[in-house]
């Protein structure tokens, strides 16, 4: 089952061209280096969480012979909206000069910002101290907090450890990402697939789970298994290894056992 309003088809497509441009750190093109099992796995992942390369929603990097879809922090906020019910997140940055105060809840753990107050001339890449993101779903407010030694251990795990030129000129504007990556990615992970159901199909259960209408269900008995989908990829045929030749006065027994296909891929 694929997201409401996703093209799996657009996003493979656009998929394939940007591929084109990936390359390792030695220049080789992604698709010479990296496996076609990764391949597949990295276009089925991608297709999974419907995400859009063309959109930045993610990005292809390469880890040895392997490709690797990640999300961006466009496809988080995207993947938080569909499907965690987010309706707005903002991120600021906290500068040396700041009256910034924050609590936490004893209770629940959760953080929430007590005061916070800037002005402008307090405005200096060279003193920041730290970020913060603040969620609004529409039952609750979720609130991240990061230090600036947090920020930059974060950028320091990713794949250009920070030293990009965007980390350079705009410390703030990356910070901010990077403490809106943390703050939602708890939520994508933890959130279930209701949005890829119809309501007007679904009810619940007496014992409060979620079932099918039995209209989707004499639906789905119709209609399965009826349209195949193929990918077209290339692959290099395997051929069987001849096997010794067996003396002609001793016939080799059969036990009616079937060999393995040596075509078979296993996958």
């Amino acid at each position: 089952m694929l997201p409401t309003n996703y093209s799996p088809e657009n996003a493979v497509r656009a998929a394939l061209l940007i591929l084109q441009d990936v390359t390792n750190d030695s220049g080789q093109p992604a698709l010479e280096v990296c496996t076609k099992e990764s391949v597949g796995i990295a276009l089925y992942d991608m297709v999974l969480q419907g995400l859009n390369p063309s959109k930045k929603q993610c990005y292809f990097k390469i880890e040895g012979n392997r490709l690797v879809v990640a999300k961006s922090y466009f496809g988080n906020i995207m993947s938080a909206k569909r499907d965690a019910g987010l309706l707005n997140v903002r991120a600021v940055t906290v500068y040396e000069k700041d009256v910034f105060e924050y609590g936490i809840n004893t209770e629940t753990g959760q953080k929430f910002i007590v005061k916070h107050e800037q002005k402008l001339a307090n405005i200096d890449m060279a003193k920041i101290v730290g970020a913060y993101a603040v969620a609004q779903y529409k039952d609750r407010v979720e609130v991240d907090i990061m230090s600036k030694p947090e920020i930059l251990t974060s950028w320091f795990e990713g794949p250009n450890k920070g030293d990009t030129v965007a980390h350079r000129k705009f410390p703030h504007q990356m910070g901010e990402r990077t403490v809106i990556n943390r703050l939602l990615k708890i939520e994508n992970n933890s959130s279930n697939d209701a949005d890829m159901f119809d309501n007007d199909n679904v009810f619940i259960h007496e014992e409060g789970q979620p079932q099918v209408d039995e209209k989707v269900n004499q639906e789905i008995k119709e209609n399965a298994n009826k349209q195949v989908l193929t990918m077209d990829v290339e692959h290099e045929e395997i051929k069987p290894e001849p096997l010794p030749a067996q003396d002609q006065e001793q016939p080799q027994e059969t036990t009616g056992k079937k060999e393995n296909d040596p075509n078979d891929p296993g996958f």
